[in-house]
């Protein structure tokens, strides 16, 4: 097992956390510093003791905050490198901080000015004048005794003669301690101690001698005053020089504990006032400190449990987000861990359902497409799929041996199949995106040509176009029997329609010839039979001309004309022709007003129409004149209906065909023409039962 390093991260890492507990200890000896600046009178101890609390809060607080930077630090890189669930942990975090924070701040700064306050007024008491007041009241209560001692020692001072013995002088000075009610009485000779009376009571192992400077000034006659303390109060001794001799007479008083005791315990207390007071600013900066550390030990609860509820949220979340990745790339057998029966453990287990029905739904997807796939393959129609873009996306066998498309899917259809009137057609129905039904059109494919059927459908979903199939059925050899079929019953009728008129030229020239051999005519007899021959031989003429019209269609031209306008010149037209029947024109309001189609071929189809309906009505009978458009499906519509005998279902296959008619006289080419109109027009026309009777010829063309 090897190991390797990464020196330069490693040299990195190290500078930083060098660099940061250097800066720590910089700002804990500018702390100290700062303490002992502000309190330099403040003992040791008080220094050392809010050192130390400064020290713990500064130090709680770069970790409270250390870690709540790098929290807030890892949900930015989370949410900057996309991680599954960022953003909504960083929403949940930063709502449970600023939720607290903005009260937090609040209580912050009003418990920082009440406690500013507070620490105010404690130290708003006038200690330094009562301090003074206390001071100058134990001095005035100990100079209240000086005059009376230094009375006293003159007194006795005055009563020296300098000449009594010792006894005398000894009994005089006792007598006068007695009754002056005094604790000491001290004779000197100079600074020589000759003797010195003092209370019993007294703790006499405390006494001191009096300070030889006393003596001296009291030797050149200055009185002087001394306090000497005692194990159990003040000695107050006062000097006065004597009248005589030379002597030096003190005398003293006991100033008992209970006083002094309390004189000096009121200036500790206002001595320990001041120092307190010194430490004023670092209690309360300490104070606001140990606040500031609640506060954000507060934010800092408040962003951990955000954290924590967000990773009970998020990490779920997180679950579904991935299983929802490998779901889109096709992996149906991702399943999510259900983490108990709140609603997240409701959403996941809802999520594995939907999970397993996708899959059983892409099974059966999966199998109907290759069904119908299959199909396509057997089926003889050519299906074609085609994008919005106009390009072929998919192609069964059949489209692709009808239009030679090996190798040609993915692009467009005039590259693929080629310039042609299929493509044409092609590209205006996905201009248009309307569908084209049962078009048929003629195809030229490697030299030949093909009849092929076109039907062209939108695939829609929720009205939008998403692409296009295309129908091609190759109907060349079922044209081509039907034209086989039309010419032989188009030859037979000519044949029939011919011979009927034969028949009575031939015997009308018979007549003529017989007449002429037997010599026994008359002219007469000879025009009658000439005139009937001539009259036959118009109807014959008049059968050519029919059939040589239907043999040559003039060239459609289509341009922008008022359907509206041709329906209402040939209502008005028929109405005025034939007065003994009913017309009616129905055109509604929204209809468009210019259409594109070739006018005159379609005012000969629609006139054909009503030729045919004027033949079948009687008087009385009522023919109406439609039209419609149906904008869904991208054409417009021409209604003829009649109330006359209508057509038997047996005809209406045949009507169409040239030269079929039931009507006397009839060439049987009016509607013959009038399809290949229309189908011209790339529309079609079909007849229809009319209700309660009739029959109704409907005409559809492609706007």
């Amino acid at each position: 097992m090897s190991l390797s390093y990464n020196f330069p991260v490693l040299r990195k890492k190290v500078l930083i956390s060098a660099g940061v507990i250097l800066g720590v200890f910089v700002l804990l000896f500018a702390v100290e510093v700062y303490i002992s600046r502000i309190s330099p009178s403040a003992g040791p101890s008080e220094t050392l003791l809010l050192f130390f609390l400064w020290n713990i809060v500064i130090i709680l607080f770069l970790i409270l905050a250390f870690v709540l930077g790098r929290n807030f630090l890892k949900l930015y890189l989370e949410r900057r490198r996309m991680v599954l669930g960022a953003k909504l942990k960083t929403k949940l975090v930063m709502f449970f901080f600023l939720f607290t924070l903005i009260p937090t701040i609040m209580i912050f700064f009003f418990a920082s000015d009440i406690i500013g306050r507070s620490v105010e007024s404690w130290f708003q008491t006038p200690m330094d004048s009562i301090m003074k007041d206390i001071e100058e009241l134990s001095q005035q209560f100990y100079e209240s005794w000086k005059p009376h001692l230094l009375h006293y020692a003159k007194l006795i001072g005055k009563e020296i003669k300098g000449e009594e013995d010792f006894q005398s002088l000894f009994s005089m000075v006792r007598s006068r301690m007695i009754e002056y009610n005094i604790d000491l009485v001290g004779i000197y000779s100079g600074e020589n101690e000759v003797f010195t009376l003092i209370n019993p009571s007294l703790p006499l192992h405390a006494y001191r001698d009096l300070p030889p400077l006393t003596l001296k000034k009291g030797m050149i006659g200055e009185a002087g005053c001394v306090v000497d303390p005692m194990e159990k109060g003040d000695l107050i001794r006062c000097v006065a020089p004597g009248k005589k001799g030379g002597y030096l007479v003190a005398v003293g008083k006991f100033v008992p504990q209970s006083v002094s005791q309390k004189v000096a315990l009121l200036k500790s207390v206002v001595t320990r006032y001041r120092e307190v007071k010194l430490l004023r600013n670092p209690m309360k900066t300490t104070y606001i400190l140990f606040l500031l550390l609640l506060s954000l030990l507060i934010l800092f609860s408040a962003s951990w449990v955000g954290i924590q509820i967000a990773k009970n949220i998020t990490k779920p979340v997180e679950e579904l987000l991935s299983a929802t990745e490998r779901l889109s790339r096709g992996d149906f057998s991702v399943r999510v861990k259900p983490r108990g029966e709140d609603e997240m453990g409701l959403l996941v287990q809802a999520f594995n359902r939907m999970v397993e029905e996708l899959r059983r739904q892409r099974e059966e997807i999966e199998a109907r497409k290759n069904y119908i796939e299959v199909l396509l393959d057997a089926i003889n129609p050519g299906v074609i799929g085609i994008s919005r873009e106009g390009r072929i996306i998919s192609a069964n066998p059949s489209a692709v041996s009808l239009l030679g498309l090996e190798g040609k899917i993915g692009l467009p259809i005039n590259e693929a199949i080629g310039e042609s009137e299929l493509v044409k057609i092609l590209q205006e129905g996905i201009e248009k995106g309307q569908p084209l039904e049962s078009m048929e059109v003629v195809l030229n494919i490697g030299g030949s040509s093909k009849h092929i059927l076109l039907n062209f459908v939108p695939i829609r979903r929720e009205k939008e176009i998403q692409g296009y199939i295309a129908v091609l059925e190759d109907i060349t050899a079922i044209v081509n029997t039907q034209k086989m079929e039309v010419w032989r019953e188009v030859a037979r009728r000519i044949a029939h329609e011919i011979k009927n008129p034969l028949t009575p030229i031939t015997l009308s020239a018979q007549r003529i010839i017989t007449k002429i051999r037997s010599g026994n005519f008359s002219h007469q007899e000879i025009e009658r039979e000439a005139k009937r021959i001539l009259s036959e031989t118009v109807t014959i003429k008049t059968l050519a001309e029919d059939f040589s019209q239907m043999a040559r269609m003039p060239q459609m031209r289509k341009i922008p004309y008022s359907l509206r306008k041709l329906l209402a010149e040939l209502y008005d037209s028929y109405r005025a022709t034939y007065p003994e029947i009913k017309f009616s024109l129905k055109i509604p309001g929204d209809f468009p007003e210019t259409l594109y189609f070739d006018p005159d071929q379609i005012k000969r189809a629609i006139r054909n129409l009503l030729n045919n309906a004027v033949e079948a009505v009687g008087k009385g009978d009522r023919i109406t004149i439609e039209a419609e458009a149906d904008l869904e499906r991208g054409l417009w519509r021409v209604i003829i209906s009649d109330t006359g005998p209508g057509i038997p279902d047996e005809d209406k296959a045949k009507i169409f065909t040239p030269y079929f008619s039931r009507k006397k006289g009839g060439t049987g080419l009016g509607l013959s023409i009038a399809m290949q109109i229309i189908r011209e027009h790339n529309g079609s026309i079909y007849v229809k039962d009319n209700e309660p009777r009739g029959a109704k010829f409907i005409v559809e063309v492609a706007i």
